[in-house]
């Protein structure tokens, strides 16, 4: 078996005096589907690019295949890059776009000469093959029947699905995607989402993808590496960087609506309160007082005020819009303490609408302490736990 890993030693770049990538280190298995997701800026970009050779890093290392490429040029490291524009040829066919990574890569200029090149010895025959090469690929992609067109006939999706093919047509050992969806519009971003996840199980062929789109990494890889600031500072599976975020970035950066962040206190037994009204959770070993809690929308539940609820554990907030996504609604609350005015967010679903009321209604908040985070005023995770019933069992 062909060995495609990719391993990244301290990687470091920097732009005149700004650091762009700092002491990035990365292992991605062989065949695997990795999403480089972060914010614009991030440096996301720029390290795929030092995987295939277009920037050159300031120190560090990289390795495709299990040996160093730093000395390789990009057409030497066998990776195909597939570019956010399609960077296809106008004046070319979609054959004959496909056709041109294999002109280059198996025949001489003398062969690729115009009209004489047929007829040097060999031409016809290297042809023919790719050829068939050419019309396997399109099946694979579904774009047979657009062969014979050029990129100005062809939708956004068609157009990517042909700068697919020009990178699978030459069997690369890695693909190398910078936000190859991002021009495309929602619902067909969506299809290409699901065709780029099966493609990948077909070819079986390590795939490195750049997005700032969440949903795009989370559905798609195998791993996410959320990078900010230059740095990978979490990397996991789609469920573990969701449910267990390791820096409040994270946290922040992975999930829609976003996860709501509300200031929380500890005592010196480490019981934690937020708001004033103390939480059935206990950080663990931790001196500090002052602390950031999240908690997703999902693991909050909302229900007509009561003043009895306010007792056993709810918060009072006042609804300020409410969103009817069809299969869920998004509630969104106001809150005020000491501390100021707070907004959160709460999903649920529509059999609990009754009683919400209209905007500017109260509403008591319960909070489900099983799945809350608690950060440190730098943003680093803190350990904890939930004790005895939850808030929301209890009010239930």
């Amino acid at each position: 078996m062909i060995d495609s890993t990719i391993s990244l030693s301290k990687i470091v770049k920097k732009f005149d005096a700004t650091p762009v990538l700092r002491n990035v280190d990365l292992n991605i298995e062989s065949g695997e589907f990795l999403t480089l997701v972060g914010p614009s800026g991030c440096g996301k970009s720029t390290l795929l690019r030092i995987i295939a050779g277009l920037e050159m890093q300031d120190t560090g290392s990289v390795f495709i295949g299990g040996r160093s490429v730093d000395h390789l040029r990009p057409k030497q490291r066998d990776v195909a890059m597939v570019f956010q524009s399609y960077a296809l040829y106008p004046h070319m066919t979609v054959a004959e776009n496909i056709t041109m990574p294999l002109l280059m890569q198996r025949m001489s200029f003398a062969q690729r000469f115009p009209v004489m090149g047929r007829w040097v010895p060999g031409s016809q025959h290297i042809q023919k093959n790719i050829r068939k090469e050419v019309e396997t690929v399109a099946e694979h992609l579904h774009i047979e029947k657009l062969l014979e067109r050029k990129p100005g006939q062809l939708s956004g999706g068609q157009r990517q699905r042909v700068a697919l093919g020009r990178a699978m047509v030459r069997r690369p050992l890695a693909f190398l995607m910078d936000e190859p969806l991002s021009n495309l519009d929602a619902r067909l971003r969506v299809k290409m989402r699901t065709e780029l996840a099966e493609l990948h199980q077909r070819l079986g062929t390590t795939f490195i993808y750049v997005t700032h789109d969440q949903v795009e990494a989370m559905t798609m890889s195998k791993r996410i590496a959320v990078m900010m600031d230059g740095e990978i500072v979490q990397l996991g599976t789609p469920d573990e960087v969701y449910n267990d975020p390791q820096d409040i970035r994270v946290a922040q950066f992975i999930g829609s609506p976003p996860i709501n962040i509300l200031p929380g206190e500890v005592n010196s037994a480490g019981n934690l309160s937020l708001f004033g009204v103390e939480c059935r959770y206990r950080i663990n070993g931790s001196n500090q007082k002052n602390v950031k809690i999240g908690v997703r929308p999902e693991d909050l539940q909302i229900s007509e005020f009561k003043v009895g609820l306010i007792e056993r554990g709810g918060l009072r907030g006042w609804l300020r819009r409410l969103e009817n996504l069809g299969n869920e609604y998004i509630a969104h609350i106001d809150m005020d303490c000491d501390d100021g005015h707070w907004q959160i967010a709460v999903r649920f679903p529509p059999e609990e609408l009754n009683g919400i009321g209209q905007p500017g209604a109260a509403v008591n908040i319960f909070l489900n302490e099983a799945k809350i985070f608690v950060f440190s005023e730098t943003g680093d995770r803190l350990s904890g736990e939930a004790m005895l019933q939850s808030a929301v069992e209890k009010a239930s």
